[in-house]
């Protein structure tokens, strides 16, 4: 862990209008960055140095030549996820999930974690849920529930927990938007972010009705998967659709990180929920997103067990290779 003790002030407005209209970003001297680790694009962890418990997670969207190098800067709706509108002082901290801690001590603790579950070569889904826990409730549990029901793939999942002290203070303080995700920040997913995945799939909550299904794969993908999950809940009254170009959640951003993911940079399949679908249906919707993928991994040629065990050997030396 680094840190180091800032002031946060003003956001330029003439040249940093980015900062005004988003909350989640602040800018940062890069050379303060530099000494924690830390550069444009990263997300860093800033708390009040008053209250030390109380911290939300940013991105550094620009970086700005400060003196002294300890300024960072906010819009006000930036400041206000901190609790006030005016300058403080705070730390920023280089760790944005916490290391080593269980859900419950995360949960008690009001903290952010990060978890993956890989065997260390599959490549053909990987399941995510970046804002779990309170953030956006029951993803995670969604993106878990598709690793078990596809144990017999050897699929991975990533996904990140975030709890808050009081309803709401998770989902305004820990969470980074999709396309903002930086590997360097997420050292778990930095460790898959190379793979090149076949295909991956995100599950995420919004204020909105019913679900919606986007990200950057194959509309014929989405289109199976929106039926899915559309017969899974035929005795209810959620509408599920196809994202289309208009939709601002829809997704399909070559920077989203469900579309990064994959060896493509355009397979991610990316789903919007209700908290009503979440709520009362989130294993329903995982189990039907799930039986699509199941069919596609299927549908793989198969290879003999001395082909996948060569690959394996391949794997092996090429890791040994790195480290010499």
């Amino acid at each position: 862990m680094a840190t180091f003790d800032a002031a946060v002030h003003l956001a330029v407005a003439a040249e940093q209008q980015d900062l005004v209209e988003h909350p989640e970003h602040c800018s940062a001297d890069p050379e303060a960055l530099a000494g924690i680790g830390r550069a444009l694009g990263h997300q860093v962890r800033v708390r009040q140095a008053a209250t030390p418990s109380v911290f939300a997670l940013y991105t550094v969207s620009q970086t700005r030549d400060e003196a002294p190098d300890s300024v960072v800067r906010m819009g006000r709706a930036g400041r206000e996820r901190l609790g006030t509108a005016e300058e403080f002082a705070a730390v920023v901290d280089s760790v944005v999930p916490r290391q080593g801690l269980s859900d419950a001590d995360a949960a008690r603790l009001g903290e952010f974690v990060e978890r993956l579950s890989d065997n260390g070569t599959h490549r053909g889904l990987i399941a995510i849920a970046p804002h779990g826990g309170d953030i956006e409730a029951h993803t995670d549990t969604q993106a878990q529930r598709v690793g078990e029901r596809l144990t017999a793939y050897g699929v991975s999942t990533w996904l990140c927990k975030g709890f808050g002290s009081d309803a709401g203070s998770a989902s305004t303080h820990l969470h980074i938007t999709s396309t903002d995700i930086h590997e360097e920040s997420f050292p778990a997913l930095g460790s898959v972010i190379g793979r090149g995945f076949r295909h991956a799939v995100a599950f995420h909550g919004f204020r909105g009705e019913g679900i919606l299904v986007g990200g950057a794969a194959a509309f014929r993908l989405k289109a199976e998967i929106a039926s899915s999950i559309e017969n899974a809940l035929s005795d209810t009254a959620i509408q599920v659709r196809i994202a289309g170009p208009a939709d601002v959640l829809g997704g399909d951003s070559p920077r989203n990180i469900v579309n990064r993911l994959t060896a493509s940079k355009r397979s991610g399949v990316h789903i919007e929920q209700s908290l009503r679908a979440r709520t009362d249906h989130a294993l329903n919707i995982a189990d039907a997103v799930a039986a699509v993928f199941a069919a596609r991994l299927d549908s793989q040629q198969p290879r003999p067990r001395w082909w996948s065990a060569l690959l394996d050997l391949w794997d092996a030396i090429r890791a040994w290779w790195r480290r010499r």
